[in-house]
């Protein structure tokens, strides 16, 4: 059996769970010295971003995460792709035409990962498996896997959702890729987060977002930073856009879950559904959001429990009214993964899982 899938099950709530305090971010590498640019509010640079139209653009986009996980290598595959894309150091290259054009090549070695979306086309391509997956980016097809959106996509949807939620100060401009920006700094309101700031820096002229720092709560230095090291402005070639598989290479096409009845999509029963796989149920709001999935019980994972068991080995033990677990925290979020299968993740403090749980 292959138990691939298996393994990026029990891996995804990490990941996913990183991504809640990823949610909030747009990109960045180091800043250098105070640029001088005429004043802007925060309520100002706000609007700027949300009305932005720059999204015309190439550059190579830094990433630099330390989430305190765990060792993930001992699940093999899924694990080891988790481990590479939530931890260190990675430099891509992106390209925009638009909202509709979009393009990313993620290099390791001699090989590279590139997606591509052209209109309701897109494709993931992976020169060291030669395998191409063909994606539909359409409305229709939003329940199959799509290329990341832009950084001001990203931006534009932290900004927009903001709310009551947070506090929004700016005070301060810096360099990022040799553009001058704004430095827009976000701090939830909300009691229990473990986020303590968002800086985004915002392109000076163009209000395009070209750098976000993460911070934790009581951690003087970003846990994650994305952003451009350089950009440029012209029109990409639009043969970037455009994509054949070359030959020999094995072509898929990405499942549709809302046909497939795959875990968490529409038109399926939960109680027909392997493992007892369910939609993730979702309490509080904002920072303080939990989500606490059920995978099923153990039994559904007799084929992998060494590499499960060794996981869990490397997380305290944790117990409540909610039954007992493993407990992970990180600097900007914590996940409880629970002996009957359950799941709670979020950016927020353990005791806010415990209750999620119960």
């Amino acid at each position: 059996m292959d138990n691939k899938p298996r393994m990026i099950r029990w891996t995804a709530p990490l990941g996913a769970a990183a991504m809640i305090a990823v949610g909030a971010i747009a990109l960045s590498p180091s800043a250098q010295a105070d640029p001088a640019l005429p004043p802007r509010t925060a309520e100002e640079l706000v609007a700027d971003v949300l009305a932005a139209e720059q999204d015309t653009y190439s550059g190579t986009v830094s990433t630099t995460s330390e989430l305190g996980l765990p060792d993930l290598s001992g699940l093999g595959e899924g694990g080891g792709i988790a481990q590479q894309l939530l931890t260190g150091s990675h430099t891509a290259r992106v390209w925009a035409d638009g909202a509709d054009k979009q393009r990313l090549a993620l290099p390791d070695g001699n090989a590279e990962t590139v997606a591509i979306r052209n209109g309701d086309t897109g494709w993931l391509w992976s020169s060291a498996e030669q395998t191409a997956t063909r994606l539909d980016t359409s409305e229709a097809g939003q329940h199959t896997q799509k290329p990341s959106g832009t950084p001001a996509e990203l931006a534009r949807t932290v900004l927009a959702e903001v709310g009551k939620t947070s506090k929004v100060t700016t005070s301060s401009t810096s360099t990022v890729a040799d553009r001058a920006a704004y430095d827009l700094v976000v701090q939830p309101t909300q009691q229990g987060t473990k986020i303590d700031k968002v800086v985004i820096a915002i392109d000076g002229e163009t209000h395009l977002p070209l750098q976000v720092q993460v911070f934790g709560v009581g951690v003087t230095e970003p846990s994650i930073e994305v952003g451009f090291t350089d950009i440029s402005f012209t029109r990409p070639d639009a043969k970037l856009f455009e994509f054949t598989p070359p030959p020999g290479a094995a072509v898929e096409e990405a499942p549709d879950h809302e046909k497939t009845g795959e875990p968490g999509t529409k038109g399926d029963d939960p109680s027909e559904r392997p493992g007892k796989d369910v939609e993730p149920t979702v309490t509080g709001d904002g920072w303080v959001t939990v989500a606490v999935t059920d995978l099923g019980e153990n039994g559904d994972r007799e084929d992998q429990q060494a590499q499960i068991d060794a996981l869990l080995g490397q997380l305290p033990e944790v117990s409540g009214s909610w039954g007992r677990g493993r407990l992970f925290e990180g600097p900007l979020f914590s996940a409880v993964i629970t002996d009957d299968g359950r799941v709670a993740a979020g950016a927020v403090t353990p005791d806010l899982l415990y209750a999620a749980l119960s």
